[in-house]
């Protein structure tokens, strides 16, 4: 199973002109984005619910995505998106990754993020209604809740 990389969604176009590190979307932004859907992927699957996307996150520096990888991981955010249920506050779900911009980058990585947080908050809720045991941070007491 792959990892879980916090994503970056909090580009600014400061970035870009400032030249700083998220002012760039590189091979290890493609390669934490691709990794994260398939982690997503994964989790909802072993969940009981089989979602199946085609991620590659071995990119390096020297590669540059074309059509058919932007057409891949827009499909692999589209399948994704299904299994969940996003808020309607949820960013524009992006169509293309050319011409790639901060906008395009941060809704990309917000979206995989909503449905990270959306899909745990949903696997957080049932095991508390199969009676989950919850231990209190900073006390002694532990109970159910």
């Amino acid at each position: 199973m792959a990892s879980w990389t916090a994503p970056v969604y909090d580009r600014a176009y400061s970035d870009i002109v400032n030249d700083t590190a998220k002012g760039v979307f590189n091979a290890s932004d493609l390669n934490r984005v691709e990794q994260n859907m398939e982690y997503l992927a994964d989790a909802i699957t072993l969940d009981g619910v089989t979602v199946v996307v085609d991620t590659d996150y071995t990119w390096v520096y020297t590669d540059s995505p074309d059509v058919a990888d932007s057409v891949r991981v827009i499909s692999n955010l589209d399948i994704l998106l299904g299994a969940i249920t996003m808020p309607t506050t949820a960013p524009k779900t992006p169509t293309t990754l050319s011409p790639m911009n901060w906008t395009v980058a941060n809704n990309l990585e917000e979206l995989t993020y909503l449905v990270y947080d959306l899909y745990e908050g949903v696997l957080y809720n049932a095991n508390l209604m199969q009676g989950g045991v919850l231990s209190m941070q900073g006390g002694t007491e532990g109970g159910l809740i």
